[in-house]
């Protein structure tokens, strides 16, 4: 492993902690060696910094191998196209296939399968990102072909290996989030003074995001931010609208939801506003959201669960007198 090229998000020695713990899950699931494919936990094992997650070509894929032995160094799987951003990554064996230069080595997945050989992994118990709530930054047809091609493997999902490493955050992660957030709070702050009759979603959107790019040090690298803006004179959506052209007008409730993405690490967060004077029962939603949202931070402690937290929240909205409103939403989703 070597230090990363052109990327100060993490040092070294934060990659080789999540890779020794790594292996530590991958021996208690009774696996040899992981397989990561999905863009967080190959930018997660690896710190590969590359815009193009795209695969949308059978063998555009990036992929990370991991076995259980710590003196086999990890390998990193990447098309020939992105030889020099594989160089951001702290691998040292990085393996290439050729793309778009007529042949010049092996397709995709036999450098693959080499790499499964010289770690001795042609008949392993082999970890993959295969669960309910896992991405896979592969085709299908890659995988099936990868499959096949190595017959003697036993494919295991390692979904819940990756979940304990990634659960519990380094002080550097914590941090990265604290900045994702107060770049989030100040560019929805920008958004939300600008607000105005006749202005209109898109606009805001775009002063928002303006205002994220201004503070990002990789707008270029990272997916850097989610914004829906969304008012209710447009519709009865209350979040995850796109924006539109519709124009604000008096009595409009302007609901913002999303956040920035810093160096890997997002937040996600609502903010509302009220065209002109808010009316009697727009206060009351309002400080009943503040109020339930306060009560559940106070509530947070060690140990507990985002599902009892979601409880306490919801109890508490009840206490409020909103009981209908919240049953209404849930049946909704």
């Amino acid at each position: 492993m070597k230090e990363p090229q052109n990327n100060d998000y993490f040092p070294l020695a934060e990659y080789q902690q999540r890779l020794s713990r790594l292996r530590s899950e991958i021996v208690k699931a009774g696996m040899d060696a992981v397989l990561v494919f999905t863009e967080p936990n190959v930018v997660y094992c690896t710190g590969l910094l590359d815009g193009y997650w795209i695969a949308t070509m059978h063998d555009d894929s990036q992929l990370a191998l991991v076995s259980a032995d710590p003196a086999d160094e990890p390998m990193l799987f990447v098309p020939d196209s992105l030889e020099q951003t594989a160089r951001t990554s702290c691998i040292s064996d990085i393996r290439v296939w050729s793309q778009f230069t007529g042949g010049a080595t092996k397709g995709s997945v036999d450098t693959v399968v080499d790499g499964f050989a010289d770690l001795g992994l042609s008949g392993a118990r082999v970890g993959l990102e295969i669960g309910p709530h896992d991405r896979p930054g592969m085709s299908l047809p890659f995988l099936e072909e990868l499959q096949e091609t190595l017959p003697e493997v036993q494919w295991i999902d390692s979904t819940e290996v990756m979940k304990q490493i990634r659960k519990i955050k380094s002080p550097r992660e914590i941090e990265k989030f604290k900045t994702a957030c107060d770049i989030t709070c100040q560019a929805f702050a920008a958004g939300l003074d600008a607000i105005e009759e006749s202005m209109s979603e898109r606009e805001v959107g775009h002063i928002i995001a303006l205002e994220m790019a201004r503070q990002s040090p990789d707008v270029c690298v990272n997916h850097p931010w989610v914004i829906f803006v969304h008012s209710s004179g447009r519709g009865p959506a209350a979040y995850d609208g796109i924006p539109s052209d519709y124009r604000f007008r008096k009595g409009d409730t302007v609901y913002i939801d999303g956040g920035f993405v810093y160096q890997g690490y997002g937040a996600d967060m609502i903010r509302c506003a009220v065209i002109g004077k808010p009316t009697k029962d727009q206060e009351r939603y309002y400080y009943a959201s503040r109020d339930a949202n306060m009560a559940t931070l106070e509530h947070v402690q060690p140990g507990i669960t985002g599902a009892q937290l979601y409880e306490f929240w919801a109890e508490t909205v009840c206490q409020l007198g909103f009981e209908e409103s919240l049953r209404s939403q849930q049946q909704a989703d």
